[in-house]
């Protein structure tokens, strides 16, 4: 039997998109935005630059919304009989993680935050993302100052909110043409508070 289509298996993919969103899983939504994205440039060969560079852009910030974990706080913990049965409880967590990566065909058994971040780093993704989203990555990972990250990101997604048509009560303009990128807004706010409350406690 030949593999389905590239055109077929994109269409799949952006499906997958809207439902990994709405059930707020946030990490395959972020592998499945991944995999539209690349068979959309695969079969696609005259995207234009504005339908790239959204697409793109949706890749990073789906990805940039993944909460990250907290491995480092787990192994300071004691081995307490809760500890374990969490570490139990994690392990079987990953084990269907991956399962479900597997059975929908993305490209590792280990779906991680870092694992979509580093692909999107080797495969120059960046390369199609407006200069401002790319700050914001950076703001995001590798910002350590808590004062300087909360207003570098504010003024970032202020950007996001007007290039989208967001005003900061959540409102959008209806004429807007693409709202696509818009309902990454407050989840990146969540992962900016998360972040600002993670590096105040350290």
């Amino acid at each position: 039997i030949p593999p389905p289509k590239a055109k077929i298996m994109a269409a799949y993919y952006e499906k997958l998109t809207n439902l990994f969103w709405v059930s707020e899983n946030y990490l395959f939504h972020a592998f499945a935005w991944y995999k539209y994205y690349s068979l959309c440039k695969e079969y696609n060969r005259g995207m234009s630059p504005e339908i790239k560079k959204m697409q793109a852009s949706a890749v990073l910030l789906a990805a940039l919304c993944i909460p990250s974990s907290n491995s480092s706080d787990k192994k300071s913990q004691p081995l307490g009989r809760d500890a374990i049965q969490s570490t139990v409880e994690d392990d079987i967590a990953k084990e269907k993680m991956a399962r479900m990566a597997t059975l929908l065909g993305f490209h590792t058994t280990e779906p991680s935050r870092e694992a979509i971040l580093a692909e999107i780093r080797s495969r120059n993704i960046m390369e199609d993302v407006p200069e401002y989203l790319r700050e914001l990555y950076v703001v995001l990972e590798d910002s350590t100052d808590p004062l300087d990250m909360v207003e570098k990101a504010r003024t970032l997604l202020d950007t996001l909110r007007a290039e989208t048509g967001v005003t900061s009560d959540g409102s959008g303009d209806d004429d807007t043409e693409d709202h696509t990128l818009a309902k990454y807004v407050q989840p990146l706010t969540n992962v900016l508070i998360l972040k600002l409350i993670s590096n105040l406690a350290s």
